[in-house]
């Protein structure tokens, strides 16, 4: 599977070489049922980060160094890492989650400074730690009563071990949200899916029962992580 993803991301599907970042939507998801912001509308004009933060690193962490996919992968860490400076702090919450992906996939390098096979430095890590501290300090609902009943950012949505560098100036926040998480539980072990898709689509009954599941996995290995909870 992972090297299916790579051999997707070496091709040119999926690609915008005029704007040089891949795509979030395809032609192709307006043939099957799907939420409202899938659909495909008209090619990007401006460079977004979402998902080509996550994509690239995915392509850091999985191919092999000596690719070319790899060059361009450690060309685009550039990219989206002097974007993210220059745009700092970038208040929507879908690109700062693209962005602590590929923080977390460089800091698998251990340098404070990540810097590609040629010496070229890709980005100073103390620098991308505070700009996501910035961006998320912005973006997380603080209006408790909010949580788990309307589509907004909660500490879970970044902070995910008390290991984390957005842990310490949020531990009353991850507090909160894993007395939420027990108080908001449902009868039947599952949890409210806070979004629609916003269209007529029947599949979307069928789909809202796939996401329960994933609700109730993530908030429970979030439990774990901070002491709430013993799966074993």
């Amino acid at each position: 599977m992972i090297q299916g993803i790579l051999r997707y991301l070496d091709s040119k599907e999926g690609y915008d070489e005029k704007t040089g970042q891949w795509e979030n939507t395809l032609p192709s998801n307006n043939d099957y049922p799907h939420a409202i912001w899938w659909e495909n509308h008209d090619r990007p004009t401006e460079f977004n980060p979402n998902p080509s933060a996550a994509l690239t690193g995915f392509i850091l962490t999985h191919a092999e160094k000596e690719s070319s996919l790899y060059r361009k992968g450690c060309d685009m860490a550039k990219r989206l890492f002097d974007y993210m400076v220059e745009h700092c702090p970038i208040k929507e919450t879908h690109i700062i989650s693209c962005y602590m992906r590929l923080y977390q996939c460089l800091g698998q390098f251990g340098e404070d400074v990540v810097r590609a096979a040629d010496g070229a430095v890709i980005a100073d890590m103390a620098q991308f730690r505070r700009c996501l501290q910035e961006m998320v300090d912005c973006d997380l609902c603080r209006e408790v009563e909010r949580w788990g009943k309307e589509y907004v950012s909660m500490p879970s949505q970044y902070i995910d071990t008390p290991k984390s560098f957005l842990y310490e100036e949020n531990q009353e926040l991850v507090k909160e949200e894993c007395r939420l998480i027990k108080e908001q539980q449902l009868a039947d072990g599952s949890f409210v899916v806070p979004w629609s898709w916003c269209t007529d689509y029947k599949e979307y009954e069928i789909a809202v029962n796939w996401w329960k599941s994933e609700l109730i996995l993530k908030k429970f290995l979030f439990l774990q992580a901070f002491g709430e909870l013993d799966l074993k």
